[in-house]
């Protein structure tokens, strides 16, 4: 008999084995015990293909327990449990000592790779299974890791292109677009500032917001002309709060100009505007410019400390601990 064949068996003979537990136990009315001895029956069918077979107890003890508590359920608890004890024994005995070897599978592409998209062969590794598949269970992980590394990388284009103004966000504009915007504008967009100040937490307000991951953080690290278009993010957003932010020496001081008007900011539509402090001290020590973060803390600690004592409260809960390793 070819071994396709013995795993055709083998499966057809468990599933004869399930109808026949079915009538006996539907003619003494257990259904709760047959209902719990197939689920663990299955159970140990599905997991036995990722453990080693020497560790067949990690499955036999709970399955036990399982059918020992859907015993106590039954209408006929003694002569249902015995027969589901019974049958799984049965099934555990033949399933982990008596199932054919799995069918070799043919090699298939995995991506290898990032940028040249290259591809290599991986034969999967033989192992014990009644059933057939197209990849085996223990290379699952590893296809859904390539698959995840070419999705963070094609994130971290499309972010790129977006930040070098090549390509519109998801949220429509391009960055020098953004960077134009008028006060009202600022206020009334409640999706830009995700695009300008990304960080590793998922935005509540805006569900298509990037995330950073290693590979937007190293192209920041390496390329100065996007920590400059940063820079120039920050002065836009500085300047709401009637704050300004020279390029040059990298200083942010009050705005005597705009101040007095646009303080406000800080506090209109709630507390919006502190969620966005603390997401660009948040983006920008992530993406390397933490000394910008700290001259946008210590002119905050200064407004706190004088015209602005409201801030206080935020400052040292929340805009404190994001920069506190860098001061």
């Amino acid at each position: 008999m070819s071994q396709e064949s013995k795993i055709y068996c083998h499966a057809g003979a468990q599933a004869a084995s399930l109808v026949f537990y079915f009538l006996l136990a539907g003619k003494s009315q257990g259904y709760c015990s047959f209902t719990s001895a197939v689920t663990a029956t299955a159970l140990q069918y599905f997991r036995s293909n990722q453990i080693n077979d020497q560790k067949k107890h990690f499955i036999c003890r709970p399955a036990m327990v399982f059918i020992a508590v859907g015993c106590l359920f039954s209408r006929t608890g003694v002569k249902v449990g015995g027969l589901s004890l019974a049958y799984f024994a049965t099934s555990f005995e033949t399933i982990h000592y008596h199932r054919p070897k799995r069918i070799d599978l043919p090699p298939f592409p995995v991506r290898k790779g990032d940028q040249n998209h290259e591809l290599e062969l991986i034969t999967p590794k033989q192992t014990s299974s009644p059933f057939t598949f197209p990849r085996p269970f223990r290379l699952a992980s590893v296809v859904r890791e390539e698959k995840s590394a070419v999705g963070e990388s094609e994130k971290a284009r499309a972010f790129v292109a977006f930040y070098r103004n090549e390509e519109k966000g998801k949220n429509g504009f391009l960055i020098d677009d953004i960077l134009k915007f008028k006060e009202s504008e600022v206020e009334q967009h409640h999706n830009f500032i995700q695009f300008l100040f990304p960080t590793y937490q998922r935005s509540n307000y805006c569900s298509y917001a990037p995330l950073l991951n290693a590979k937007i953080v190293q192209a920041f690290l390496t390329d100065s002309s996007l920590r400059a278009k940063q820079k120039e993010a920050l002065a836009l957003m500085v300047d709401h709060y009637g704050l300004k932010l020279d390029l040059h020496t990298d200083k942010i001081v009050i705005n005597p100009s705009t101040f007095a008007a646009k303080q406000q900011n800080f506090f209109i539509n709630g507390s919006h505007n502190l969620l966005r402090i603390t997401r660009i001290l948040s983006s920008l020590t992530s993406l390397g410019q933490p000394e910008l973060a700290v001259e946008f803390y210590n002119c905050l600690k200064g407004l706190s400390e004088g015209p602005i004592p409201r801030l206080k409260g935020t400052l040292d809960q929340y805009w404190l601990s994001v920069v506190r390793s860098y001061l």
